[in-house]
């Protein structure tokens, strides 16, 4: 049978306009963004030893890199962004919710401001531009040093973490919270009213945990000691790297804890490629409670990489420098390009 040339050369346009269709795909595809992993987001919450009082960033300078080099992506969120280092300014992990000379609750002060009377307006007003996945605090040293009814101080403590993280109508409820216990406390007669505040806390944060609530404790207590000081009531260098220590490990052990599917990596409840960004970021590190140790052999590398793999699918292997695998928009590209071969080469054996 012989076709008009009209009739013969509608499968070779078809083909041709395939092509182009498949180039053009590809050059819109290539203009989209990455898939993008989400940070882990941070709270750092308390008084002036999170505020970084005669120490730039506190705690905070030493934990965020301390959670770099454990291959964890977090962003330190909060209502303000004082006393930064300037790596942490660098990074943009400068906000917190470290506040100099505050108590639990103010109410009950004549003469400070509380933490209870204000987390509205940062959670409530403003969960969305500060949204924390954990909740880091420390805060009782100043109700100490005031002497401010001591006695009920657990139960504002209390208060104070339900408001937080209640499942039912809490300002942030699914974040987890970990509670810290108090630095040493300098001043004289103050150690003890520390220390009993100190033991109230495991008894405590384990009621939130039989109400349901996210909540964990970390003794800090038990890193620092009174040589790591600066002066009456705050930590030096030596100190803040040490209460770092204690809230990795209490970060680390809630992570461990979570128990996500296989290769969900950023723990959002999906196995997509934002979570080979998160093996591909953390390639290479090794230590406890990595994000994307899939096997639990604590080291990201190509066994990491297999688990995300069989979990969202095949993809090609990944390089030794871990280039990123082909996405989706460049496979659909290939596809259609392949068919526009197939059609030309149906054209040329009609005759």
């Amino acid at each position: 049978m012989r076709m008009s040339a009209a009739a013969s050369a509608r499968p070779a346009l078809t083909a041709l306009l395939t092509k182009r269709f498949a180039l053009a795909a590809c050059l819109s595809l290539s203009l989209l963004p990455a898939a993008v992993a989400e940070p882990l987001r941070i709270m750092p919450l308390g008084d002036s030893v999170t505020d970084g009082f005669a120490l730039a960033g506190g705690y905070r300078a030493p934990l965020y890199s301390k959670l770099q080099q454990a291959g964890l992506d977090t962003l330190f969120v909060g209502d303000h962004a004082n006393n930064p280092t300037s790596a942490l300014t660098a990074a943009g992990q400068q906000n917190h919710s470290g506040h100099s000379g505050w108590v639990i609750d103010g109410r009950i002060s004549p003469t400070r401001n509380g933490l209870a009377e204000n987390i509205d307006s940062w959670l409530g007003r403003r969960r969305v531009p500060i949204g924390p996945d954990i909740v880091l605090l420390m805060i009782g040293t100043n109700d100490v040093i005031d002497n401010l009814q001591l006695a009920t101080a657990p139960n504002r403590l209390s208060d104070l973490i339900t408001r937080i993280v209640d499942p039912n109508d809490g300002l942030a409820p699914d974040a987890h919270f970990i509670v810290g216990s108090l630095i040493p406390n300098r001043q004289a007669g103050k150690q003890a009213p520390t220390d009993a505040f100190n033991a109230v806390l495991p008894g405590l944060v384990a009621q939130h945990q039989q109400a349901g609530e996210s909540v964990s404790f970390v003794d800090v207590a038990s890193y620092v000691h009174t040589s790591d000081m600066s002066d009456l009531y705050h930590p030096n260098a030596t100190g803040a790297a040490k209460i770092a220590d204690a809230f990795l490990l209490g970060i680390q052990d809630y992570l461990e804890s979570i128990q996500p599917a296989p290769g969900d990596y950023n723990r959002d409840g999906l196995v997509d490629a934002a979570d080979y960004t998160v093996w591909r970021d953390a390639n290479g590190a090794s230590g406890p409670g990595l994000a994307a140790d899939g096997n639990g052999d604590q080291q990201v590398d190509q066994q990491d990489y297999a688990v995300w793999r069989d979990a969202y699918g095949p993809q090609p292997a990944p390089a030794a420098t871990a280039a990123p695998t082909p996405s989706a928009g460049c496979l659909l590209c290939v596809s259609l390009m392949a068919a526009g071969l197939r059609q030309r080469r149906v054209v040329a054996t009609v005759d």
